[in-house]
């Protein structure tokens, strides 16, 4: 059986602000506030910059199945938030007790490096903290799932005079829902795929 390759394309100048590679985690237990300084030691030389924003949680892909209901209490200490790590090349490391993240933000003079350079840098950064967890003897990740964010933001002015002209930018459901009195104004879309293995099974 022959194998098609896969093949990435490449846009000189994407409408792409910030792409974000992070991978969710069981908490780790025994991470605590010292844990968020003492990892910044590790990467302090290349993200000199610190900040700290409210924690995010994350919704588990249930790959197509049904959904279970549970009913749990977790506590959470107030003081773990998430930390921001950040350099002047547009990267962006985000760290909590059960999620680690790289982000690369579009800004002045700073080209997009395309996602080998960004997956090969969070790669690096994941071994990293891996390597820190083993060190301070604290327990193997749990990994849970990957997400992949690519942010685009395209003016109406690329495309044409207003929102009603989005049809010239991208293939979409037909937008005239042909009644004279209702003129476009936004449009919301979403779609969600599964990856499914040789057997059809999901796996993403």
């Amino acid at each position: 059986m022959s194998v098609i390759p896969i093949v990435h394309p490449k846009f000189s100048e994407p409408p792409l602000v910030e792409q974000a590679i992070v991978v969710a985690f069981d908490a780790v237990q025994g991470f605590d506030l010292s844990d968020y300084g003492l990892f910044w030691n590790e990467i302090r030389a290349e993200f000199p910059q610190t900040e700290t924003a409210s924690r995010l949680e994350t919704a588990v892909e249930n790959l197509g199945q049904d959904m279970l209901f549970e009913t749990g209490i977790t506590f959470m200490p107030m003081s773990m938030p998430r930390a921001f790590y950040r350099n002047f090349t547009g990267g962006l490391v985000q760290l909590q007790n059960d999620r680690l993240g790289y982000n690369w933000v579009k800004a002045d003079g700073i080209e997009y490096p395309h996602f080998e350079a960004t997956r090969a840098k969070f790669n690096e950064l994941f071994d990293k903290f891996v390597r820190y967890c083993r060190d301070r003897g604290l327990p193997e990740l749990k990994l849970r799932q990957c997400e992949v964010t690519n942010l685009n933001i395209i003016p109406v002015r690329d495309f044409g005079e207003s929102f009603a002209d989005i049809g010239k930018a991208f293939v979409v459901d037909p937008l005239n829902m042909k009644v004279p009195f209702l003129v476009n104004e936004t449009y919301t879309r979403a779609r969600q795929h599964l990856i499914i293995d040789s057997e059809s099974q999901p796996i993403g």
